[in-house]
């Protein structure tokens, strides 16, 4: 697979931006459902809070459950409400939805099919305020990045008042690394205190590469104004 890009001009202002307490940016719902006949999971990132309350980007990631391979999304909000997603890397954009604080609703097109999209929450995760972080449900979310054999999920959770910060906030708590070809679980990764918690979109935060030794596994963390990566090397 080809090498992710590691910072976006956006990453790189935001981390050397002052920000109040510990809040962040990120905005993130999860979603199970359908994709015409196909079961899929979706993830869905917005950055209102970023844009001052302004419609703007959209990122994701989504697969088929029967394939198990991430797909990139990034598009627009045409409303608060309804979006446009192009898949990467073809740069079509066949994905119309409609958001709800239940789930999401529209269409695939492709110019020839159009298959009905039909998904519901079952996640979500808000740290854009400091004082009053929220996750609910399943926040399991689909990292970009892969190897041939092996996709992962970053699992997000809430961490305890510790010294450095007086109020329960957002962290990953552990990757999971499943296999592409069965869905099993291969193994789970506990990862240092403040993961997943620095590129703009929540799906830079793992990037995968095989090298001799095996699958180098580089955890992105958010501590410090410009973060620090942490490397697992684990067997392919």
């Amino acid at each position: 697979m080809p090498p992710m890009k590691k910072i976006t001009s956006l990453s790189f202002l935001l981390t050397c931006l002052p920000l109040p307490g510990w809040a962040g940016w990120y905005e993130v719902r999860n979603y199970t459902g359908t994709l015409g006949s196909h079961s899929v999971h979706m993830s869905l990132q917005t950055y209102m809070w970023l844009q001052q309350g302004q419609l703007g980007k959209v990122d994701g990631s989504y697969y088929y459950d029967e394939h198990r391979i991430p797909i990139a999304l990034h598009g627009k909000q045409q409303t608060e409400k309804q979006l446009e997603l192009c898949e990467e890397p073809d740069k079509k954009c066949p994905i119309t939805l409609t958001v709800t604080d239940q789930g999401a609703s529209g269409t695939w097109r492709d110019g020839t099919r159009t298959l009905p999209i039909n998904l519901q929450q079952v996640g979500r995760l808000d740290n854009t305020d400091d004082n009053n972080q929220l996750l609910e449900g399943n926040v399991e979310v689909p990292m970009w990045s892969r190897t041939q054999d092996r996709m992962f999920l970053g699992v997000y959770g809430i961490q305890a008042p510790v010294e450095t910060y007086q109020v329960p906030y957002i962290t990953m708590k552990a990757v999971k690394e499943v296999e592409i070809k069965t869905g099993n679980l291969v193994r789970t990764l506990e990862v240092d205190d403040m993961a997943g918690l620095l590129m703009t979109p929540i799906y830079m935060n793992i990037e995968a590469t095989v090298q001799s030794n095996g699958v180098n596994v580089l955890i992105e963390h958010g501590d410090g104004r410009m973060g620090y990566d942490e490397t697992r090397v684990i067997p392919d």
